[in-house]
Formats: structure tokens, sequence, C-alpha cells
């Protein structure tokens, strides 16, 4: 007896019959979920592979950039101890170095060869032959530059004496000079500065302006000296001091006198003397480089005028943008009686310079003295205000030149030496400086 199979059934989910080509097919879709899910995966652990080796390399990276700032901060701090030890090298090598930098042996060294051209009467040649000279000196002597029977000082030495005279200059503390190479210097009254204004697509179009000019001439500031004979047989350090004191506080005085006084003829011209300041009371259209008066004939003030109203005017006189820099210039007597002078509420105009660089403060600017600018007088100028460095030039010419001076009178036991410098100087800008006349 034959029987025919039955397909084998069972219950389904939900009441229904599932049949064995079902399951087949569910077992299909598991196998295929499966097989995603594991591709899924080895996807998923490469790229945390690839993460891994990107973060390992990154920090390959990052540690072989350590390395290398590490090693160069080494280098960095091996170099600066080379340079600590090369500055400590220099340091004890230039230990005694004067105000030019020059150390005190180099120092020593040009003393002896000045003092030595000065004993042997400016011969140098004879020196260089003499076995007992030093090397060192008679090499200083041989960089000399000889001219008209004399000789350029040593470097150092000059330092030493033109630094004496630009402490001791009144106008010199507040005017610096300038170095030039020629007999001449020209220069342009204001600058020789135009400014124009305009639409910005207007060209710009040639200036034809005609500016004033001065012309700064050198001349030769010539001084003489007595030197006791006994005092060459010195240490040529006590020679060079005494010399340096003693022609250092001439110079200085005459430039003073020069820069104030100076008459323009062979010689620089003085500031309080420029006739542009000299000639006409100050009127703002005609005359802008004019003097104030003090309303008093021989004074700065009298029962009718405190002398403050002149001072205040003679500020007025001078442009706002000359003032930043102003400065007063007068003389020892003139800042006595300056110094007494009173406001209408019985205050002293003058005040104490806290910083220490002028004697005193008038009106709210510091006081410069040259004692060769005139006393209070009829018809004098006896005080200036404004920018004397804007409104005057020096000029000066390197190379301090001495020699045995065989021109001036003989004295017995002493032995007179010429020293020569060379400078310029006059008013170059009017407008920046202005004179108050004791006049009614």
């Amino acid at each position: 007896m034959s029987v025919k199979p039955e397909l084998y059934t069972r219950s389904a989910p939900g009441g229904g019959e599932a049949s064995f080509n079902d399951l087949a097919e569910l077992r299909k879709s598991v196998d295929e979920l499966v097989g995603r899910y594991r591709t899924k995966t080895e996807e998923l652990q490469n790229q945390v592979k690839d993460l891994q080796k990107s973060e390992g390399e990154k920090r390959n990276e990052e540690q072989k950039w350590k390395e290398e700032v590490a090693n160069k901060f080494k280098e960095l701090n091996a170099t600066v101890e080379e340079l600590g030890k090369v500055a400590s090298r220099a340091k004890a090598a230039t230990a005694g170095s004067d105000f030019n930098g020059s150390s005190s042996h180099e120092k020593d060294v040009q003393f002896r060869a000045m003092s030595l051209l000065m004993q042997h009467g400016f011969k140098r040649e004879l020196i260089l032959k003499d076995e007992k000279v030093g090397e060192l000196e008679k090499r200083a002597l041989s960089s000399l530059v000889g001219e008209k029977g004399g000789y350029t000082v040593p470097k150092i030495v000059e330092d030493t004496i033109l630094q004496k005279v630009y402490e001791i200059s009144g106008t010199r503390k507040v005017v610096p000079g300038l170095p030039c190479n020629g007999q001449i210097v020209n220069v342009l009254r204001g600058g020789g500065v135009s400014v124009i204004v305009g639409d910005e697509t207007d060209p710009f179009a040639d200036q034809s302006h005609e500016f004033e000019s001065t012309d700064v001439r050198i001349w030769d500031l010539k001084a003489s000296i007595y030197v006791p004979n006994n005092l060459l047989e010195d240490t040529s350090a006590n020679l060079i001091q005494y010399i340096s004191e003693n022609v250092s506080l001439a110079i200085a005085e005459k430039e003073d006198q020069l820069f104030a006084k100076g008459t323009g003829s062979k010689q620089p011209r003085g500031i309080f003397v420029h006739p542009d300041l000299t000639n006409a009371v100050y009127n703002k259209s005609t005359n802008p480089a004019g003097f104030a008066k003090t309303g008093v004939a021989a004074g700065l003030s009298d029962a009718s005028n405190n002398g403050l109203d002149a001072l205040k005017r003679l500020i007025s006189y001078v442009k706002a943008g000359y003032r930043t820099g102003a400065i007063w210039q007068m003389n020892s007597a003139t800042m006595a009686e300056v110094a007494i002078l009173k406001d209408e509420n019985g205050q002293y105009l003058w005040h104490t310079d806290a910083s220490g660089v002028f004697p005193g403060i008038l009106l709210g600017y510091g006081v410069n003295i040259n004692e060769f600018i005139d006393d209070i007088g009829a018809g004098k100028f006896p005080i200036g205000y404004g920018n004397l460095r804007r409104a005057y030039r020096i000029y000066d010419r390197s190379g301090l030149i001495s020699w045995e001076d065989q021109s001036v009178r003989r004295i017995q036991d002493q032995t007179a030496y010429g020293f020569k410098k060379r400078l310029g100087g006059d008013t170059v800008d009017p407008l920046a400086f202005k004179l108050l006349k004791c006049s009614a």
C-alpha cells in the first residue's frame, strides 16, 4: 500500500501554518543579515585599525616634533652659554672703559703718546726713533695726521677735552652740534617744506617755491695755553687733566659768547644780534620775527609795568608749534631779577626745576643760562624765548689739532701750546625764537 507523503505543517504565529519553503526563506534572510553584519563588523574593525594606525603615526610625528624642539632648545641654550662666555671675556677686556667705549689701557697709551708729543715739541720723528718709547705709543703717534706744524690730537684725548666743553657750554646744553665735512653748510629755512591740499584726483603739480636759506660757514676757533715745564715731566694723566680742565673751560666760554653775540665776520653769528630778530618790533603780518618790548626804557618793570605782561607777550609772539621744546635764555644777573617777579596774587613766577635740567622754571618753561647775553639796560636784549634748537644751528668739524705755539710771548719755565677746533653757528629759523628788548 502506497502512502502519499503529506507536507509537514506547523502552526505559524497568529494561528496560520508555515511551510518548509517559508523556513528556507527565513533562513536565507537570516544568513544575509549575518553576512551583512560580519561585513560591517570587518569594515568597522578595519576602520578602527586605520584610526589606531593614524593615531600612532600622529603620536610618532608629535614625539618626533617634540624631540626636534628639545634639540633646538639644547642648541639655543648652548649658544646662549657661549655668548655669555664671550660677553664675560669682553667685559673683562674692557673693564674700566671710559664714556666713548675705549679701554683704560688704550686711553693711557694715547695720553702717554700725547704727552710725549708735547714734551718733544711736536717733533714726532724724533720720538719714533727713541728706543725708550714703547711700541704702543709709537703706533699711536704714527696714526696721527700732521697739519701745519702740529698734529690731530688722539681721538680719546680729543673726546676728553670736548666732552668737558659740551658739559660746560650753556648753549650746547640745548643745541647739540651737528657733524659736517665742508667749509660751508647750506640750510633751508623752515626745512624747505611746502604743503598743499586739493582733491585726490588732481595731479600734484610741480611747485616752484623759492625757499630762503642760510649759509653756515665753518671757522677756526683757537686756544693757547701755558703749561708749566715741570708738569710736562709729570704723568700723562695729570698733564691731560690740566689741559682738559683749562682749555675746555676757555673754549666753552668763548663758544657761548659767539653763539649769543658773535658778529658773523670770521666767526659764528650769535642769535641775540641777528638782524631779523633785532631790527624791528614784532608784527604778526609784516614782521613776525621781530622783538617784544618790556614797556620800560631801561628795565623789566616799574610802577606801571609788572614785567609779567612783557614775558607773557613774548611767549605769545612765538607760534604754538615752536613752543614744544621752548626755553628761556638769559644771564645770571637777569635770572636774579626775574626770580623775584610776582604775579597779581603775589606768587613768584620762578619755580625750581624738579628734574634738575634747568636752574629754574619760568611760566612753565626751563631757563638756560648764557653769561654773554646782555644785562638788563636801556636798548638791551636781556632775554630770549623760543625753540632755540630749531632757531639756531651749530656745526662741528671733527678733529682737534694741537701744536707748540711759538707765536705767543715766552714765559720762563712754561711752554705755550695751541689747540684748534672748527665750528660754525648761525640762526636758521628766526620765527622759532624771539627777543625781549628793554624799551618803552
